[in-house]
């Protein structure tokens, strides 16, 4: 592992991955019955196994099995560890399994996201020793990398609506009013703006990445705490096939929001998807 640099990758099943990097490590959620690694299993971080974990808001579940909690949170578990306990890096970030960012873009692609097939050469490259270097040269002028926005057809919030739960959404508005009345003039960002970077995997200066992701974990708090159905279903108006992950589809407005509101110093480069898309 890089002394400056720890981006971890969140899983929840087996994948292709490079064991020898030396600065992205695979992470997953040891829940006894639930997928465990097969191969290189000592090379996994259990995210469950630290003083703080994503359980602290099991309680807003209580109908429901820690598996199914869990499942719920997705990425955002690996997120809240690296977020709530301390690593001695001064560079840290997280992305789902197959998911990586070309940093070293040597031809300048301006893409949004490369699909390519998850080959050992491909995933070797991306998660080498160059690509690490290039991120620690970047960060000499910039203090987060992450994918390029993508353009749609709407604005941010009627996207959203159009698949997800209005209360949810709402809530989490509310929620950043209540919590952090500065944001106040950046909030038509959602209603008037129509680019994001969504699927963001990002890496950041620890100050940054600790402020995102602490002003996250507690605007979701205050969903939880605030709204009559922690658990959606499809249908009744909602067109996600999964709609209890909203905590991730908010987690992927909140973090371009941020980083306008607070016009942190961003570099872009595209998304590179290595493998079949699979929403389970």
């Amino acid at each position: 592992m890089s002394n400056k640099l720890l981006f971890f990758m969140h899983h929840h099943k087996d994948f292709l991955f490079n064991h020898d990097s030396v600065w992205i490590k695979p992470t997953y959620t040891k829940i006894k019955g639930d997928w465990e690694p097969t191969d290189n299993k000592e090379n996994y971080v259990d995210v469950l196994s630290a003083n703080n974990t994503i359980l602290e808001f099991s309680k807003y579940y209580p109908d429901h099995t820690i598996r199914n909690f869990i499942r719920a949170m997705g990425l955002e578990s690996t997120e809240y560890f690296l977020n709530y306990n301390d690593f001695d890096v001064e560079y840290m970030g997280c992305s789902s399994y197959g998911r990586y960012l070309l940093i070293n873009n040597k031809d300048n692609v301006k893409s949004f996201k490369i699909s390519d097939k998850p080959t050992e050469e491909n995933i070797s490259i991306l998660s080498g020793q160059e690509q690490c270097d290039q991120a620690l040269e970047i960060f000499e002028t910039y203090d987060i990398i992450t994918n390029f926005d993508r353009h749609i057809n709407c604005s941010i919030e009627e996207q959203y609506l159009q698949h997800q739960s209005q209360e949810h959404w709402h809530k989490f508005k509310e929620a950043i009013y209540s919590l952090y009345p500065e944001y106040s003039s950046h909030m038509d960002w959602f209603t008037k703006s129509n680019t994001a970077n969504f699927q963001a995997p990002v890496i950041a200066s620890k100050k940054v990445f600790n402020k995102i992701f602490t002003q996250y974990f507690n605007i979701m708090r205050y969903v939880w705490e605030n709204v009559n159905d922690v658990w959606p279903v499809h249908g009744k108006g909602i067109a996600e096939e999964f709609p209890f992950r909203y905590p991730g589809f908010l987690n992927e407005r909140f973090v371009p929001f941020f980083l306008i509101a607070n016009d942190v110093k961003r570099y872009n480069v595209p998304l590179v998807e290595l493998r079949e898309f699979n929403k389970v």
